[in-house]
């Protein structure tokens, strides 16, 4: 597979469709620092990102986000409807 970028204000993600992880790397509250949220990465579709965050659309239609919790990088209030 071709690697992927996406890119937040201060960060990016390097990723691969079918990928079980995403390198990250930056400003690590604005997305470089993706350690916390590794373990959920399986099987990534797609990644966004946008200001200070990024979001990862998963096969089975989960979404998993992180970065600055305002800036859409904590999705945990929402996660039900996803």
């Amino acid at each position: 597979q071709q690697p992927k970028l996406a890119v937040t204000r201060f960060a990016f993600a390097l990723w691969c469709i079918g990928a079980d992880r995403v390198v990250t790397w930056g400003n690590p509250p604005c997305g470089g620092d993706s350690s916390s949220i590794q373990h959920y990465l399986r099987n990534v579709q797609q990644v966004c990102g946008k200001g200070n965050a990024f979001a990862a659309i998963l096969a089975d239609g989960n979404v998993v986000t992180w970065g600055v919790p305002l800036s859409g990088g904590d999705s945990s209030r929402v996660q039900h409807q996803l």
